[in-house]
């Protein structure tokens, strides 16, 4: 299948995407697979070809339009390689191209409101993956992105902790994620797929999801919260452990924001703490509380 065949699909099933953010990727692509050659195989599609489409493109339009570019390519890729299109690679190589030389948009960080997580993980009841994996990010704070590629192998159920090497951490120093009982329990109660070392599987193919966009998209749809993103809920654990009482200094310890000489601290000599105070601050400990009403 051509790149141009692939995002025609991307573009007509619509992914999930709303009216406007589809509106977006229309033009963005156009730019992109204009660039790249419409009748470039996907199988052609390598983090070499790419880094070469960055740097030309870079002399086109400005950084924050190709960083948009590549997101947009690197659904489409995630998308033919989810409904196994001929020649979809099988790791995305949009994720294996350097950003760093790409100027960013500056967002303020968004989280979301107690009442619309809790509508969320109500319509989220509905799917076992759903539950375990919206549970799973709000017990840890982990990027959707890890615990979507989380494996087997990277959680420890006897030390209570994941363990993400460096290449799957994004600072690029690996991390060590306090395990929570109630994220214990969520990891325990997940079936396990023989010979398979992936932790979330997708039950109809047997393989890793490789993406949920249109799946959360109906999800936040039902739930009345639209605009919701799954970023928003790493979000939300940071807002609401810091409600709960936890310092500054273990929220970014548990969320990979330290700085080289306290990630080293904090990796070798404090997980105890840090695990006593996330068992302590966990954000479905607020969340469970019914709110208040005035009479």
């Amino acid at each position: 299948m051509t790149l141009s065949q692939a995002t025609i699909a991307f573009l007509n099933d619509g992914a999930g995407l709303e009216a406007t953010t589809l509106r977006n990727y229309t033009r963005r692509l156009a730019g992109a697979v204009d660039m790249i050659g419409p009748d470039r195989l996907l199988m052609d599609l390598t983090p070499d070809l790419l880094r070469d489409f960055v740097a030309m493109r870079a002399r086109e339009i400005s950084g924050i339009q190709v960083r948009h570019e590549l997101t947009a390519l690197g659904s489409v890729v995630a998308y033919a390689a989810e409904r196994r299109f001929p020649g979809a690679p099988s790791t995305n190589p949009c994720r294996e191209v350097p950003k760093k030389s790409l100027a960013k948009a500056q967002q303020k960080p968004r989280w979301l409101k107690p009442e619309q997580v809790r509508a969320i993980l109500e319509q989220a009841r509905r799917s076992p993956f759903w539950t375990a994996f919206l549970g799973l990010i709000l017990e840890t704070g982990m990027r959707h992105e890890e615990a979507l590629g989380l494996q087997w192998s990277e959680v420890d159920f006897v030390e209570g902790v994941i363990n993400l090497g460096a290449a799957r951490e994004k600072t690029k120093r690996g991390r060590i994620i306090p395990l929570t009982k109630h994220a214990r329990t969520i990891l325990a109660g997940i079936l396990r797929y023989e010979r398979s070392p992936w932790v979330f599987i997708n039950p109809r193919t047997g393989n890793r999801y490789v993406s949920i966009w249109k799946s959360w998209g109906s999800l936040r749809q039902r739930a009345g919260v639209p605009e919701g993103r799954i970023h928003d809920l790493r979000h939300t654990f940071a807002s609401l452990t810091r409600q709960n009482g936890m310092s500054r200094e273990d929220r970014m310890a548990i969320m990979g924001h330290t700085s080289e000489a306290s990630h080293e601290i904090y990796a070798k000599g404090s997980v105890k703490s840090l695990s006593d105070a996330l068992e302590a601050n966990r954000p479905l400990l607020k969340l469970s509380k019914k709110p208040e009403h005035s009479s």
